[in-house]
């Protein structure tokens, strides 16, 4: 059985990091908000931040509300949106395909052999939706089934056990499971 895994955590962590050995040596202050893939939540967040008149704003989603994007206008900062490449970003955008790179992964599995390859999908906010839709394509042209097993609940440890118990029970011979938690 072959598994693909990729941990948010991680990678957010990652990012902060990078961010602030460019952001401290150059005298910036870097503060952080969590808004929970909640688009309302982001735009009070960023509400706030804006009455600290913050020089810049780096977003980790792409999907705001019309409130946010007229705030974020008036405001005439620099944005960067990461984490994928929105297709009208705000200003700038650094990030990748969701769609192209799930793809990529499993026509990696599938060249390796895997054929009964099961998607696990929590938390099915625009990435999440886009992986899946990479996936679909890739098994598709190849004519496999597509089983793609989500939630709406936030990826964990716990939870990513639980669809893998699921994803045995649903495809006893799955040989490939890709997630990204």
């Amino acid at each position: 059985m072959c598994f693909y895994l990729q941990c948010p955590i991680s990678v957010f962590s990652a990012v902060a990091h990078g961010i602030e050995q460019i952001s401290t040596p150059a005298g910036y202050h870097t503060l952080y908000g969590h808004y929970g893939y909640e688009p309302e939540r982001e735009e009070q967040q960023i509400e706030q931040l804006l009455s600290f008149h913050i020089d810049g704003l780096i977003l980790s989603e792409s999907n705001h509300t019309t409130r946010t994007r007229k705030m974020l206008e008036v405001a005439a900062i620099p944005v960067v949106e990461i984490m994928d490449l929105p297709a009208q970003p705000i200003d700038l955008a650094v990030g990748l395909d969701h769609v192209a790179a799930a793809k990529a992964m499993i026509e990696a599995m599938l060249a390796h052999g895997y054929r009964r390859i099961v998607y696990l999908a929590a938390r099915m906010d625009t990435r999440t939706q886009q992986r899946n839709d990479g996936y679909c394509q890739a098994m598709a042209a190849q004519q496999l089934p597509i089983h793609t097993i989500q939630t709406s609940e936030s990826s964990s440890f716990t939870l990513g056990a639980s669809l893998i118990r699921q994803a045995l029970l649903e495809v006893p011979d799955l040989d490939g499971v890709f997630l990204y938690q």
